[in-house]
């Protein structure tokens, strides 16, 4: 069998599943060792035999074989191929969580169309990081698309809306990171200020300087103390 039609064919297992199997494996062939016998005396020998066995089969047939020498350069090749082509048509993030019109159609029609791509470039970045503690090295969500295709009018859990321009987005640092802190400091001050003088500030303003949002008696007890203030004024 090829290399291209094993990756195919074959569900390789992730890190943390390859650490429970040989977890097993481990546990299972210390119970069934001579030397334990007197400690597992109502053991059911051939129930964890049957385990071991299953654990050992799926540890040979189904972890990521290491990558030959000359063999990386196609791999990341192949890659980068199928993360392009699972890419064209694939829902976006916005499309996912709000379910516009039109999002079930184009989720179903996108997976019909890449299942086995998916399934490959899983195998291949499990190849490709043999042996990494990263339990989203796989993970498909990291390259979903974010640019919508779908018009969100009627979408079935609505929120902002957020338009990007087409082409690459650039992100400009408009100020240093100094002149930035000075800034949210003074406004932090401020906001503080307000706060201490019995001024609303809003929960979004509240929780971009670390203030806890205002319950609702907190807010009549404010509304109090600026109607308070006003009439001495």
């Amino acid at each position: 069998m090829s290399q291209a039609a094993q990756t195919a064919t074959v569900n390789y297992l992730r890190p943390n599943q390859v650490d429970e199997l040989e977890g097993e494996v481990k546990t299972a062939e210390a119970a069934l060792a001579p030397e334990n016998a007197v400690f597992a005396k109502n053991l059911d020998r051939g129930a964890m035999a049957k385990q071991l066995k299953n654990a050992k089969t799926m540890l040979h047939d189904q972890s990521p074989p290491e990558v030959k020498k000359g063999e990386a350069d196609k791999l990341v090749a192949q890659e980068r191929e199928l993360r392009e082509t699972i890419l064209i048509g694939m829902p976006s993030q916005e499309e996912m969580r709000k379910n516009p019109p039109g999002a079930v159609a184009k989720h179903r029609e996108w997976e019909r169309r890449n299942k086995e791509n998916v399934q490959n470039w899983k195998n291949i970045k499990l190849r490709m990081n043999l042996g990494s503690d990263d339990q989203d090295i796989a993970n498909l969500e990291a390259h979903r698309p974010i640019r919508n295709t779908l018009n969100m009018d009627g979408a079935q859990i609505p929120g902002t809306q957020h338009y990007f321009p087409q082409g690459q987005i650039e992100v400009k640092n408009v100020m240093d990171i100094e002149h930035k802190q000075k800034q949210l400091d003074a406004m932090a001050e401020r906001t503080k200020f307000l706060d201490e003088a019995g001024q609303l500030i809003t929960d979004e303003e509240r929780a971009i300087f670390g203030l806890d949002p205002l319950s609702d008696e907190d807010k009549k007890i404010l509304k109090l103390k600026k109607q308070k203030a006003d009439a001495k004024n």
